[in-house]
């Protein structure tokens, strides 16, 4: 018992930060499932699928466990918070709090934050409830292996898309805890262990509450059978089988199937499918069923299977590689028991008979989420946790029998701390960074007015232009530059200065192209270029045009005292060429080089925390001498044989100073570059505006279809398709652009390899 109390422990404690630091709404569907939650308690009744649309609840498909305790949730909670609650601050690297009284629009929804809060705190019981349940499963195959099973079990509990939902509002994880749950028990039946009646009353309370969970529970109903074709043989009479069988679907067809005849009788759809395509139209695959579709459905499933749901959550590739390493290994062992010596010697008869539960178990469910997409394509592998339990045994069987490694020392104890070193790395390094400003960044040198991580609108309330690119910039830009301020003229900003801070201010940003994946801008063939821009402070130019590179770069510029004189700071950053004028982060804060005068001398003042080499230069302008010298951090330097009536002083700092910089990947400017990769999938993209030439047209006697890309100020993106052209062997194309249009231009070549 101490040691299931510790595994408990341990995820609940992993679960409780994962509510706490995991933002608002930031899990899949949560916010919709929010406002079916809202429904509930504010109708007390299921919403209708087909009302009007304004009205519509988009999860208004789903059963309705989650939503009725939900709402009781939110009913008995509805006085607990205001805005005047304290706000909840967490520690850690990451500027992240909790206003517990705070509405967030995207909910659509007046629930409060701490309300949600506590949804989470209830949902994540219940994925503690599914880790009781597979280190118990994980126990009963491998009695003599309690370190094994307590490793496989955690891990599986803890895989970092599984540990993110479990403290999320969603009915996945009540789903995924009861069919675990209904799972063990049917494993029991099939090994005739204990009492039928009583096993199948326990099977078929947790069957009835997954499915009132989520429809997708119906995945268990096999295996049920196939459990009591196990227990007939084991016991060789039918008696006992035949009551496991009918106590467990006993109880679901008391309890849960209500839900699924009121659906048929009223609806003519038991799983209210034709709701959700209806619901989901934008989503609906229009694509032929070629082998792409199955390829991507596969990747995307593993990919969000082990790492996060969203593609801009991305995991460095080196851990993808290694589960399908492991992976691997494991389908090896499970190919070796096709060999009766393997299976004699490798696998014990209990394990055998939760095989072959474990097998179709896993597979039924993988069917069922690829015939989901067959309609609606969404292949996210969060669909597959409900057949946690089946894969943790295929994965522990396999891996033992392909592996041999029979030991069961300590240094299972140490996969353990590993993998919970990896899952809180992986959460910082996919979400907190996305999510979050990193407080170190924050502070800066210390003296910072303002810091602004662009992007994040909730920081940006003094934004007066911006928009966001059509990808949101992020697709793995896991770092502190990776939202973007973007618009098609120039971003904007205004900053309010107090009195006593309108001298010696100084503005830093970074700079990078928001999109590396296409980073020129093509003039004619072979001619390609950065996007670039300026940056102007109340109108005074502070760097004329900089080209904007796919490598972050950090630039300092000095303020002038006059531009602060009346506390007001806008700073413009105007494109000059390209798409669009981009930022990514910025500071006001103190200069961290200035001058100062204490009687007959001149002082350099260094205010960071590092030394800094300086230049300075004074007189006339185009007569300028000039002294140079390196200050320690937090230090004073007197500068000797300054006159106090210089007409020019300017003070730079040298290894900062923008013109510093190596010109980024100048040397490109002279190769001819295309975009992607032809012979991994011929997606070309080009940028801009103009002539372009050169482009990989040539041997195509099919005619080409082209979409153009364009938005107008304050709208969304859209795709205008545009005739289909013949090239007749010029190999170019002309696309202007509207002059009050940003645009970029596509071609997709229908027919042949390419798409």
């Amino acid at each position: 018992m101490p040691r299931k109390l510790l595994f408990l422990l341990v995820l609940f404690v992993v679960e409780l930060c994962f509510a706490l630091y995991n933002p608002a709404y930031n899990n899949a569907d949560e916010a919709s499932h929010m406002q079916a939650v809202d429904y509930w308690a504010k109708h007390g009744k299921a919403p209708d699928p087909y009302i009007d649309p304004d009205q519509k609840v988009q999860q208004d498909k789903h059963p309705p466990y989650t939503y009725v305790l939900g709402a009781v949730i939110l009913n008995l909670t509805a006085s607990s918070f205001s805005d005047e609650d304290a706000e909840l601050r967490l520690p850690g690297p990451t500027e992240l709090s909790w206003q517990l009284g705070h509405v967030l629009p995207k909910s659509q929804t007046q629930v409060k934050d701490g309300q949600l809060l506590l949804l989470r705190y209830v949902m994540l019981l219940h994925w503690c409830l599914l880790g009781w349940f597979l280190l118990a499963l994980a126990d009963l195959l491998w009695p003599d292996r309690p370190r094994f099973a307590w490793t496989l079990a955690l891990v599986c509990s803890l895989l970092p898309q599984g540990a993110m939902t479990g403290a999320s509002l969603t009915p996945d994880v009540p789903l995924s805890a009861f069919s675990t749950a209904c799972f063990y028990f049917l494993v029991l039946g099939a090994l005739a262990r204990g009492n039928a009646r009583s096993l199948g009353l326990k099977a078929g309370a947790f069957l009835a509450l997954a499915l009132l969970s989520k429809s997708s529970a119906v995945f268990l109903l096999p295996l049920l059978l196939i459990a009591c074709w196990q227990r007939f043989r084991i016991e060789h009479g039918g008696r006992s089988a035949l009551q496991f069988l009918l106590f467990t679907l006993l109880v679901p067809l008391i309890f849960s199937s209500w839900w699924y005849f009121y659906n048929w009788f009223s609806y003519g759809d038991p799983f209210q499918m034709l709701a959700q395509v209806e619901t989901y139209t934008h989503s609906v695959r229009r694509s032929p069923l070629t082998s792409v579709f199955y390829e991507v459905f596969f990747e995307d499933c593993f990919r969000t299977f082990f790492g996060y749901w969203d593609k801009s959550m991305q995991l460095p590739l080196p851990f993808f590689y290694l589960m399908a390493a492991l992976l691997g290994v494991a389908i090896c062992g499970l190919l070796l028991l096709f060999s009766k010596r393997v299976r004699e010697t490798e696998c014990n008869g209990p394990q055998l008979r939760a095989l072959a539960l474990a097998l179709p178990g896993f597979g039924i469910l993988l069917l069922l989420t690829l015939i989901g997409n067959l309609t609606v394509h969404s292949p996210q592998g969060r669909y597959l946790y409900p057949a946690l339990a089946p894969f943790m045994l295929l994965v522990g069987i396999g891996f033992r029998v392909a592996s041999r490694i029979m030991s069961d020392g300590r240094a299972w104890y140490a996969v353990c701390v590993l993998w919970l070193f990896f899952l809180a790395w992986s959460f910082h390094y996919s979400v907190l960074q996305r999510e979050g400003v990193n407080r170190a960044h924050k502070a800066g040198e210390g003296g910072v007015l303002y810091y602004e991580d662009c992007g994040i609108t909730k920081l940006c309330p003094h934004r007066t232009q911006g928009i966001d690119l059509p990808d949101g910039a992020q697709l793995g830009r896991n770092v502190p530059w990776r939202s973007i301020d973007v618009d098609t003229t120039a971003v904007i900003y205004e900053f309010s200065i107090p009195k006593d801070k309108r001298k010696n201010l100084q503005v830093r940003v970074t700079y990078f192209n928001p999109d590396p994946r296409t980073p020129y801008v093509a003039r004619e063939l072979g001619h390609f270029s950065y996007p670039s821009q300026r940056l102007l402070a109340e109108n005074r130019v502070l760097h004329e045009a900089i080209e904007l590179t796919s490598s972050p770069k950090q630039f300092v510029f000095p303020l002038p005292d006059e531009v602060l004189e009346d506390g007001r700071l806008e700073l413009c950053f105007e494109r000059i060429d390209g798409d669009a004028a981009a930022v990514a982060e910025l500071w006001i804060e103190e200069a961290w080089l200035s001058l100062e005068e204490d009687g007959d001398k001149t002082w350099v003042v260094n205010r960071t925390t590092r030394d800094l080499p300086w230049l300075l230069l004074h007189g006339k302008e185009g007569a300028e001498s000039s002294i140079e010298g390196r200050i320690a951090a937090h230090g004073r330097e007197a500068v000797l044989g300054l006159p106090r009536s210089s007409v020019r002083q300017q003070l730079l700092l040298r290894e900062l100073s923008p013109w510093m910089l190596r010109e980024a990947e100048a040397h490109l400017r002279e190769s001819q570059r295309y975009y992607g990769d032809m012979a991994a999938s011929g997606g070309y993209r080009v940028r801009g505006t103009g002539s372009l030439a050169g482009l990989p047209f040539a041997g195509s006697k099919s005619p080409l279809l082209f979409l153009a890309r364009s938005k107008e100020a304050g709208s969304a993106w859209q795709l205008q398709v545009l005739r289909a052209l013949a090239l007749d062997g010029a190999e170019q194309l002309d696309y202007h652009s509207p002059k009050d249009r940003v645009s970029s231009l596509d071609y997709v070549l229908q027919v042949g390899t390419w798409r």
